[in-house]
């Protein structure tokens, strides 16, 4: 366990520090995400989405908006949280195999 100062961003910069070329992160955390894959850093999220070069500049911008829509008070109906089951679950094996594959 890795204890972090209780400042905003402190436990992401914490992970940026000690993750190195060829190490995989998992989470939901996009930005966190996108600071990973700028590091060349494998990311994905326990849902089976691959972070890439290719895909995460859109899904910070769909996140941003999401955002700030949510500040102006505006529901979009956006997406309904979803239990985890055996299709995420496949998913997340999915991905993961084609990051093991890739080395």
């Amino acid at each position: 366990m890795v204890l972090c100062k209780q400042e905003s961003g402190a436990a992401d910069n914490a992970i940026l520090e000690k993750a190195n070329i060829g190490d995989l992160v998992v989470t939901r955390d996009i930005p966190l995400a996108a600071r990973l894959i700028e590091k060349n850093i494998r990311v994905i999220n326990d849902r089976g989405l691959c972070f890439s070069k290719e895909n995460i500049a859109e899904l910070l911008k769909e996140r941003d908006l999401s955002m700030q829509m949510a500040a102006l008070g505006i529901q979009t109906g956006g997406k309904k949280k979803k239990s985890y089951g055996p299709k995420e679950l496949t998913a997340f094996s999915q991905c993961l195999d084609k990051i093991i594959q890739q080395e």
